[in-house]
């Protein structure tokens, strides 16, 4: 029979659809419904017979000092499941993570802590007390009650954002961060990230980024001056905040007071020359590159300025300038009638066609700026290498050329997407990252390798933080460039729980190779596990890499040594070979 009931608003509601359950919103209130989640019912149906059910229950006797609890404890101790206080742990930590009620979520987590303690020491079988999901379940427990701190924080009513932990995975944390700074709240969203250890170029510094921006476009802020002062006051000792970003930012919205007075702040000069050209200021932008001594870089400003004046205004600046030197002086007379020439060279020296064939190549990069003008110098460049015997370097110019029709296509198609400028690699970045079709069709027009493919798709999820799709992703039949590439990407996003996860047997059995096993051990901090296998395959190299790589206890670092004897006494023995085609034999008949 279908349970019944009926709830009364007294005013109009809205009903919002979650990926948990659904949200009733109404004047003065706001409720959320969802499905009871079976780990919770579990946990609290008084027949429940569950290892977590039977955790719950020990730690509130325990509680209130009754002796049941040791009676329950060796019950998940000698269950018929080999790891039945793990699996209780499991569930306590899962149903509070399904919890809303903060005082419910504190006696699940604590009946968690409580059967923790126990796993640390196996009373039964002291010889192995230490079992190798232990630091994974402290991992574990440590994460949950993080971000449950965080989600009740949000729910808060000075922030008022209720989100649920399922929803909190599936967004992740720079989705949060986004929704976050939408609602101005800096401060608190600064606080998020160092709560959750993001990297600054994620968190803070994004932040910080984003405060920049809304003081310009900050309606009561009318000073110019006092924006720019305020902005290199507050930022310029932070290292690693993108300035250009907030430059080009300030250029958009036109407030150009703001953009020179952070010019000189710590950006690159090529991107301080590319934003005077964008403000006119040719003469400044020509005087920083004629002084840093860069050639090439003074000519694409002089090509840039040709570009944008008369052809006589632009004969006026060179012969004005005494300090340009012969040589660039010579380059841009060339670059004035430039295919003349090129006919002319190529007619009293045919070996010439390579060096005009690079001459097209860099126009393509800087006065060509229409996809048009861009294709008319690399089809030239092309034809040129052709001609020049130089088959290879066509072929590169051709699918450059391609790369850019493909480019202009797909930003046709798609909507707010930049892909002109990008690297072949860098648009397949791009676009995997929303339109993963696009780029698998792009890949196959460009013949990609499987290996190369599937590196540039975990770097991709990586850079959007898209564990889930990564974990999902990794559970393909066969990965052609092994499971340590995912350990790495995940390790240099300080993403260690995640990275774990690929070296677990119990998924991936029967596709991690065993030679890299106590490697990817060891880059996880696993050192137990990093030992044994190191130990199983005899490989010294690995137990090198593990001591280098791990902070060991005494014990751990007694076995690495004596495991070395034992391997290095191996080695030389004169029946080594004997053992292992005696090892292949017995292999072979199992």
């Amino acid at each position: 029979m279908a349970f019944q009931f009926s709830l009364c608003y007294t005013s109009p509601v809205w009903l919002s659809t979650e990926i948990d359950g659904v949200r009733i919103i109404s004047g003065r209130t706001l409720d959320f419904f969802q499905r009871l989640p079976d780990v919770v019912f579990n946990i609290f149906d008084l027949l429940s017979t569950t290892p977590g059910a039977k955790l719950y229950s020990a730690y509130m006797e325990y509680k209130y000092e009754n002796q049941m609890s040791e009676m329950l404890l060796n019950e998940l101790k000698t269950s018929g499941s080999k790891y039945g206080l793990e699996d209780a742990v499991k569930e306590c930590i899962s149903a509070a993570s399904n919890e809303h009620d903060s005082s419910i979520q504190k006696l699940l987590l604590k009946a968690a802590l409580f059967g923790r303690a126990f796993l640390c020491v196996n009373l039964n079988n002291p010889k192995n007390s230490i079992r190798p999901t232990v630091s994974l379940i402290n991992d574990l427990c440590t994460n949950v009650i993080r971000d449950l701190r965080l989600i009740n924080n949000l729910q808060h009513i000075n922030i008022s954002m209720p989100i649920t932990y399922k929803e909190f995975e599936l967004i992740g944390s720079r989705v949060l961060i986004d929704r976050l700074l939408r609602r101005n709240l800096h401060e608190f969203a600064t606080s998020v990230t160092k709560l959750l250890r993001m990297p600054p170029e994620e968190g803070e510094n994004r932040i910080l980024v984003q405060w920049a921006v809304q003081e310009l476009v900050n309606p009561s802020n009318t000073n110019e001056e006092a924006i720019a002062d305020t902005i290199k006051t507050r930022l310029s000792g932070i290292p690693g905040i993108p300035f250009i970003d907030i430059i080009e930012e300030a250029f958009k919205l036109k407030k150009f007071t703001v953009v020179r007075r952070l010019l000189d702040v710590k950006i690159s000069l090529s991107a301080q020359i590319d934003i005077l050209l964008k403000l006119n200021d040719k003469e400044e932008a020509l005087q920083k590159a004629l002084s840093c001594g860069d050639t090439d870089l003074a000519l694409f400003v002089l090509m840039r300025i040709k570009s944008s004046e008369p052809l006589s205004d632009y004969m006026l600046r060179l012969q004005r300038l005494k300090s340009l030197p012969l040589k660039l002086h010579l380059q841009c007379l060339e670059e004035l009638e430039r295919n003349n020439f090129h006919s002319e060279l190529i007619k009293r020296n045919p070996d010439e066609r390579e060096r005009i064939a690079y001459s097209h190549i860099i126009q393509r990069f800087t006065t060509a700026l229409t996809t048009p003008d861009q294709k008319t110098e690399l089809t030239s460049a092309s034809k040129l290498f052709r001609e020049a015997k130089n088959e290879t370097v066509a072929q590169l110019v051709d699918d450059e050329a391609r790369l850019i029709a493909k480019q202009d296509e797909l930003e046709k198609k798609l909507y707010n997407v930049q892909l002109k400028g990008l690297s072949l690699v860098d648009t397949l970045e791009t676009l995997l990252i929303n339109f993963e079709k696009d780029a698998d069709i792009l890949r196959k027009d460009f013949t990609i390798s499987d290996k190369r493919y599937w590196w540039i798709k975990i770097q991709a999820y990586a850079k959007k933080n898209a564990w889930t799709q990564l974990l999902e992703f990794g559970k393909k039949p066969t990965s052609p460039i092994g499971y340590e590439p995912f350990v790495d990407v995940c390790i240099r996003s300080h993403k260690n729980d995640e990275a774990r996860r690929f070296v677990d047997r119990s998924i991936y059995s029967s596709k991690i190779d065993d030679e890299r096993l106590p490697f990817m051990f060891a880059k996880v901090l696993m050192a137990d596990e990093a030992i044994n296998s190191a130990i199983k395959l005899k490989s010294i190299e690995a137990l090198h890499f593990i001591e280098a790589k791990c902070q060991l206890s005494e014990a751990n670092l007694t076995k690495i040594r004596q495991a070395k004897e034992k391997i290095q006494d191996y080695d030389d023995n004169p029946l080594k070979n004997v053992f292992k085609i005696f090892n292949r034999g017995t292999r072979a008949d199992e």
